[in-house]
């Protein structure tokens, strides 16, 4: 008898932190998921979110360059498997995002 596992999904919302627009640049906005720290399921979420709509501009602003595991920092995982721009904060966003 056939389980059907390969038919299980979760169902899962995910609403970024802010949306930047650019309105004056002529350039399209983008959302913005600014964390101090990003716990497993989070990374997961995000992770979801970035393989379902890879179309939509996603940057991220941590608070620090923590590691996530034992040879990864946040950063480097944000590179690795959301594909986007991150950054840590430092007080004002890179020229290139205004």
């Amino acid at each position: 008898m056939d389980c059907q596992s390969c038919e299980v999904a979760q169902r899962r919302t995910y609403t970024p932190d802010l949306f930047l627009t650019r309105a004056d640049s002529g350039l399209p906005g983008y959302y913005i998921e600014a964390k101090g720290y990003i716990r497993g399921p989070r990374r997961s979420l995000l992770r979801a979110f970035r393989a379902t709509r890879p179309e939509i501009a996603l940057r991220l602003i941590v608070q620090k360059d923590y590691n996530v595991t034992k040879n990864m920092t946040i950063v480097q995982w944000a590179q690795k498997y959301l594909k986007v721009p991150v950054i840590v904060w430092t007080g004002d966003l890179p020229n290139d995002w205004k």
